[in-house]
């Protein structure tokens, strides 16, 4: 079975967990498969999304790959609205690591940048061999400050999704308990 040859909007059921990749039983054939969003336990219908290169993306079944409303991994937007950088997201880098490898590349030419301004500084205020002597450490250190930089915001980003996601299980245990 060809995975490009399935319909979007198609359902299938998980064979395997989909943590977020497994796979999924079509009409008796296994195809794998990746989750858009949450992750699915073995048995439960899903609906098929799109086909990619990597296989099947599915998600929940009578939802649509980044609807309106949505953000890359299907977290809401606080509006409610699709906001532009998702949209960009969603059209320029499809893959998470199309969007991490953009990502990286852009704050390693934000390190450049800025180890280019470092350099300029000290050119007012050093004599030339000694700025001569310290461009290459900024050429190298520049994009190494952007990387740092790039990985410190992806681990806070995970940390506040994770304090998020504690905080939304606590208050639906507050919520169970009763008056």
């Amino acid at each position: 079975m060809n995975a490009d040859d399935l319909p979007a909007g198609s359902t299938a059921r998980t064979a395997t967990p989909l943590r977020p990749s497994g796979k999924v039983s079509i009409d008796g054939a296994l195809v794998h498969a990746r989750a858009e969003g949450e992750w699915f336990d073995a048995g439960q219908e899903v609906a098929i999304l799109r086909a990619d290169a990597f296989g099947l993306v599915v998600g929940r079944p009578g939802t649509t790959s980044l609807s309106a409303g949505s953000r890359p991994g299907g977290r809401p937007s606080p509006s409610g609205e699709e906001d532009e950088g998702a949209r960009a997201i969603s059209e320029g880098a499809s893959t998470a690591g199309e969007r991490y490898f953009v990502g990286l590349m852009a704050f390693a030419a934000l390190g450049t940048f800025l180890g280019g301004v470092a350099v300029l500084a000290m050119a007012l205020v050093l004599p030339p061999l000694e700025v001569f002597r310290a461009v290459p450490a900024f050429l190298v250190g520049g994009p190494a400050v952007g990387l740092g930089l790039f990985h410190l915001a992806l681990l806070i980003g995970r940390v506040k999704r994770g304090i998020d996601r504690i905080g939304g299980l606590i208050g639906r245990d507050r919520s169970r308990s009763g008056p």
